[in-house]
């Protein structure tokens, strides 16, 4: 597991990185695991501000491969796994 910091003070921070695809949006963010019915089937990774969206969404995800290939994820539920390391204003 890594952490990166996504934001200190309040104010939303970049890692920059040689090689591009290191490279972070700055916000804070949420891990998303799919479900087909209970079997695990793909993570998601999403802004913060996206999860109660997501949450609710029952629609299949459009994605991209690291290849740059369109794929079409299907899932029957999507749960948050994320643990907030450190308090909102630490």
């Amino acid at each position: 597991m890594v952490y990166k910091i996504c934001s200190l003070g309040g104010v939303a921070r970049i890692k920059l990185s040689e090689e591009a695809e290191k490279t972070t949006i700055p916000a804070n963010k949420v891990v998303m695991r799919a479900f087909v019915d209970t079997t695990p089937v793909f993570d998601l990774l999403c802004l913060q501000s996206e999860l109660e969206t997501m949450l609710k969404t029952d629609s299949p995800i459009t994605a991209y491969t690291r290849q740059m290939e369109k794929k079409t994820l299907e899932f029957s539920q999507l749960e948050c796994i994320s643990t907030r390391i450190f308090p909102e204003d630490k």
